[in-house]
């Protein structure tokens, strides 16, 4: 079991009622829950969803909140700052005026920034700090309505050779597709920016530290691989299945 899931157990006393677990860790958490807790799972992770299915988990997949009630939510913390923020406005949008949302996660992980991003929301205590972890316990004191998905989106403009570029993070065509391998991947795609690489035909953009062998690995499958930044310890690489002018 991770560090952070064994954290939330030394503190089960604190959880009650139905409890909504967020970005879980996959492991034998709910299992080892004390049988008053009723709990579910809200991932945006197919392989995490798939997980939480085969142990026959109440779970709900996609970005959009579960629409089942719950009393209490347990957060655990995502890379993303912003990500935290749409998680708990969406949290604190649904439940009543002092219930507790828990944030656990890794020190390394930023659970202390994190923790601060419960603040606006109503009184935050640390409730455990042990196997390199933190469990705050946030007390609501207010609600908010919540926001279309579009609201959450972020436009910024790159200059490209081929003119300016708008990049929409969380934009409003915004699909979840369910996908095990790239043969489930949609067929309409011109490219995919892609971290690590799975791509077949077409464009290839990918963002890889500088000191991993990714061009050799590309080169095999593209036949070239150009790098269009390097910087930071990282490299912007580019491939493609166009023949060059010389061939």
């Amino acid at each position: 079991m991770e560090p952070k899931s064994e954290v939330v157990i030394r503190q089960h006393d604190y959880l009650s009622g139905r409890v909504l677990f967020v970005n879980a860790a996959t492991d034998d958490l709910l299992s080892n829950l004390a049988h008053n807790i009723e709990a579910s799972i809200w991932t945006w992770n197919y392989n995490e969803f798939q997980y939480f299915q085969n142990q026959q988990a109440t779970v709900h997949f996609g970005t959009d909140l579960p629409e089942a009630e719950f009393d209490q939510a347990v957060v655990f913390v995502p890379k993303s700052k912003e990500l935290l923020n749409y998680i708990l406005h969406n949290l604190v949008s649904r439940l009543a005026v002092g219930a507790s949302i828990f944030l656990v996660g890794e020190k390394k992980g930023g659970v202390e920034r994190a923790a601060k991003q419960l603040q606006p929301y109503g009184q935050a205590i640390k409730l455990d700090s042990a196997r390199h972890c933190q469990m705050w316990q946030l007390t609501t004191d207010k609600t908010v309505k919540a926001k279309p998905l579009a609201e959450w989106a972020q436009v910024y403009n790159v200059p490209t050779p081929a003119g300016e570029l708008s990049i929409c993070a969380l934009p409003e065509q915004l699909e979840i597709k369910a996908v095990t391998g790239i043969e489930d991947a949609p067929l309409f795609l011109h490219a995919i920016v892609s971290n690590p690489p799975f791509h077949q035909g077409g464009e290839l953009w990918i963002v890889a530290n500088r000191f991993l062998n990714y061009p050799l690995l590309i080169e095999q499958s593209f036949s070239q691989c150009t790098t269009k930044a390097d910087q930071q310890g990282f490299k912007v690489l580019f491939a493609n299945t166009q023949k060059s002018s010389k061939e």
